[in-house]
């Protein structure tokens, strides 16, 4: 299940972004549940990340990754929220047959995250890849940006509020809440959301965020090192806490 929804003037989109580059200091992925993976590329827009493409099949160039991060629980509230799972609690005791969680929130744009079995795919070639792409024709240095790590998840729980001091209630089967907690709940498994929820993805298969590079210019600052190699690298980490729209 995944939705969300202009609340004025203001686009979830570009507060969801703002939310989590400030608070997890990674940039969120546009579409949330879209298939972003390390080796893609694409554009920061409205403080997201949005994919173009594969630097493989577009530019011919060869990211070599670490994929032996071991998968595990990890989560994220924002400061001020507050969880009141009693009536799960009541209803698992009675064995009733719905239940439900209230989420409360202090700050609009408040972030809830729960992901089961989530884990971290990172670049091992930044300095080479950068190389590639800086030598081919086609690469836009003052747009494009290409991914250097991912937290991915396959059931997580992703809940943004739109207003300060609100509440979003999770209503479903005591069993099924029960794997809403642990993050590892199915998209089809029917979860009701209720309240000011002005994002909810609820068991979509998710990259929950991205670290980012692009291609600098010589002379340039804030640069990385290159494996085996005196000086700078082509290379420029994207600081998740600059140039943050603001609406």
């Amino acid at each position: 299940m995944y939705a969300w929804m202009e609340s004025g003037q203001l686009y979830i989109k570009s507060e969801y972004g703002r939310s989590m580059r400030t608070q997890l200091r990674h940039f969120p992925v546009w579409d949330v549940g879209s298939p972003v993976d390390v080796g893609h590329y694409g554009l920061i827009e409205d403080n997201c990340f949005t994919l173009l493409g594969s630097v493989i099949s577009d530019f011919q160039a060869t990211p070599e990754v670490n994929d032996s991060a071991q998968p595990g629980f990890w989560e994220f509230s924002s400061e001020g929220t507050r969880v009141d799972d009693s009536d799960l609690a009541t209803a698992l005791t009675a064995a009733r047959v719905e239940a439900s969680i209230r989420l409360s929130f202090t700050g609009a744009y408040s972030i809830y995250i729960r992901a089961a079995e989530s884990r971290v795919r990172a670049l091992t070639n930044a300095g080479e890849l950068g190389r590639q792409l800086a030598n081919h024709p086609d690469w836009k240095r003052r747009a494009y940006v290409f991914v250097t790590s991912v937290r991915i998840a396959p059931m997580p729980v992703v809940i943004v509020s739109t207003q300060r001091d609100s509440a979003v209630t999770l209503t479903a089967h005591p069993r099924i809440l029960e794997n809403v907690q642990a993050g590892k709940v199915n998209v089809h498994s029917g979860v009701k959301v209720t309240g000011n929820a002005g994002l909810t993805s609820i068991g979509s298969q998710a990259t929950l965020y991205a670290d980012l590079l692009r291609i600098g210019w010589l002379g340039g600052v804030g640069k990385a090192a290159l494996p085996g190699r005196s000086g700078p690298a082509p290379i420029e980490r994207v600081d998740p806490l600059k140039n943050i729209t603001i609406h």
